[in-house]
């Protein structure tokens, strides 16, 4: 995966990244292939400052991606609406999250 596709300049309110295996996995017939890398989530974690949504679901991130992505999460000021569904984050990796999420 090319991580130009992070670098763009401008804003967006929403992305939807979802089921693109930006960690280097995916599931098949129930099994998980590939090898993880979290080369193009990490490009993600630099980019979703101005973002209101993100849709990442299904991309196998787990706990190692959910600890990529948390500060960013924190960092963010606009984030309103996040999808982490299908992402194996587990205890430890919702933990991550959870950290980070504005206490209202």
């Amino acid at each position: 995966m090319s991580t130009k596709l992070f670098e763009a300049k401008g804003s967006s309110s929403r992305l939807d990244v979802s089921g693109n295996r930006l960690c280097g996995v995916y599931q098949e017939y129930g099994l998980e292939q590939g090898k993880y890398d979290a080369t193009g989530l990490t490009a993600l974690a630099k980019s979703i400052s101005d973002l209101k949504e993100l849709n990442i679901s299904n991309n196998l991130m787990k706990a190692e991606g959910a600890k990529i992505l948390a500060p960013a999460i924190e960092a963010s000021g606009s984030l309103v609406s996040l999808n982490l569904a299908n992402n194996y984050l587990k205890v430890e990796g919702t933990k991550h999250i959870a950290e980070v999420l504005p206490k209202w």
